[in-house]
C-alpha cells in the first residue's frame, strides 16, 4: 500500500496526509518534513509505504543540498536549540536512513523502528485543532491539561496560552501529558521556551505524566532534567511532583491495552484457523462424495457387466435347444425315409 502527495510551502498541515499511528514513524516524519520545508523552502513529495510490518518514509525536496547530521554541541544545555537536532532524532528513531539526489532535487529515505503494530496505516483530512487545552486555576497554582499531537503546527497557539497562564502571581504551572499521543522537535521547543519564560518570572514550570515515547524523546533534546525534574517550590509551598502512581497506572493501562490487542490478533487467527478447518472440512466432504459416486459408478459397471454375462448364457442355452431340436428333426426325417423304404420294398414284394 503506497500514498503519494504532493505539498507545496508551509501549507502542508492543511493537505490530506496519510497518518501512520506509531509514536516512531509520525517523528521520523514530522522531522524531515518540516526540515524539508525549514531548510529546503520548495515543493515537496511525501511517500509512505508499507511492506509486511515495515513502514518506509521518503520526502522529496527541490534542493540538491544532501541533509547534514552534526553532533551534539555538549556546551549548550537544552540541546534542542542546537541545528541539526532534527536529524539526530531521526537517526536515534529509524532502523536506517539516508538521502539520495534526484532528477530535480533529493530524497530522504528513513524506515522507523517498530514491529507489527507499526504497519497501521489510516488516512484524514486535518481540518481542525489536534491540540486540545484546558486550564484550571486553584490560587496560585494552574494546571493546563493537553489532549491531542503536540507538534510544529499545534504549538504557537499553546505558546500563547502557556505565556498568559504564568501572569497575575502565578507561582506554579503544570502542564498535564497524559493525553498528549504525539509530540515532535518543535512541540519540545515550545514547552522549553514556557520554562525559560517561567524561570524569568519566578514561576516553577513542569510536565505531568508524560507517556514513555514522549519521555524518551525529551531525554533525547536533552530537556527531561528541565522538563522532568522536580524543583523546590518557594518557601511555604508544596513542590509540585509528578503522580507517580498515575504514571504506573498509565502504563498498567498502556501494557492492558497491548494485552487486549494481542488477544484480539490472536482470536482473529484463531477465526482464521476456524475457518480454514471449516473449509478442510468442506473439501474432505467433496472429496467423500466424489468417492461416493465413483463407487456407484463402478456398481452399475458390475451390474451391466453381469447382466452382460446372463444375456449370453440364454443366448447360449437357446443355441443349444436350437441344435437339439435340429437333431430330433434329422432324427424324424430319418425315421420317415426308413419307414418309406420300406413301404417301397413290401410293394414290390407283393
Amino acid at each position: 500500500m503506497t500514498l503519494e502527495h504532493r505539498l507545496g510551502g508551509r501549507d502542508f498541515h492543511d493537505q490530506r496526509i496519510c497518518r501512520v499511528e506509531h509514536a516512531a514513524g509520525r517523528l521520523v516524519m514530522s522531522e524531515l518534513v518540516g526540515n524539508a520545508v525549514e531548510h529546503a523552502g520548495t515543493e515537496i513529495d511525501v511517500w509512505v509505504s508499507m511492506r509486511g510490518a515495515t513502514v518506509h518514509l521518503a520526502v522529496q525536496d527541490r534542493s540538491t543540498r544532501p541533509p547534514l547530521l552534526r553532533g551534539s554541541d555538549p556546551t549548550r544545555p537544552g540541546g534542542v536549540w542546537a541545528p541539526g537536532m532534527g536529524l539526530r532524532i531521526v537517526a536515534a528513531t529509524a532502523t536506517a536512513w539516508g538521502a539520495l539526489p534526484s532528477s530535480d532535487g533529493k530524497v530522504v529515505l528513513a524506515t522507523p523502528c517498530g514491529g507489527a503494530e507499526a504497519g497501521v496505516m489510516t488516512f484524514f483530512t486535518d481540518g481542525g485543532a489536534r491540540l486540545h487545552v484546558a486550564v484550571q486555576h486553584e490560587s496560585n497554582r494552574i494546571t493546563v491539561t493537553l489532549t491531542g499531537e503536540l507538534d510544529r503546527v499545534s504549538g504557537p497557539p499553546l505558546a500563547d496560552v502557556l505565556d498568559a497562564a504564568m501572569d497575575g502571581g502565578i507561582r506554579h504551572v503544570c502542564v498535564s501529558m497524559a493525553q498528549v499521543g504525539f509530540v515532535d522537535v518543535g512541540g519540545v521547543r515550545v514547552l522549553l521556551r514556557a520554562h525559560q519564560v517561567g524561570k524569568r518570572r519566578g514561576v516553577v514550570f513542569l510536565l505531568q505524566d508524560p507517556q514513555p515515547h514522549v519521555v524518551w524523546l525529551l531525554r533525547g533534546t536533552e530537556a527531561a532534567d528541565l522538563l522532568l525534574g522536580a524543583p523546590l517550590a518557594p518557601e511555604g509551598e508544596p513542590a509540585m511532583v509528578p503522580h507517580a502512581a498515575d504514571g504506573r497506572d498509565d502504563r498498567a493501562d498502556g501494557r492492558d491495552k497491548r494485552a487486549g490487542r494481542r488477544d484480539e490478533r490472536a482470536d482473529e487467527r484463531d477465526r482464521r484457523a476456524d475457518e480454514r478447518d471449516r473449509s478442510a472440512d468442506m473439501r474432505d466432504d467433496t472429496a467423500d462424495e466424489r468417492d461416493r459416486q465413483a463407487d456407484d459408478r463402478e456398481e452399475w459397471a458390475d451390474d451391466r457387466e453381469r447382466l452382460a454375462q446372463e444375456r449370453n448364457h440364454l443366448l447360449d442355452e437357446r443355441q443349444q435347444k436350437v441344435q437339439e431340436h435340429q437333431r430330433w428333426e434329422d432324427v424324424r426325417e430319418e425315421l420317415a425315409d426308413a419307414r418309406d423304404r420300406d413301404l417301397r420294398r413290401r410293394e414290390q414284394e407283393l
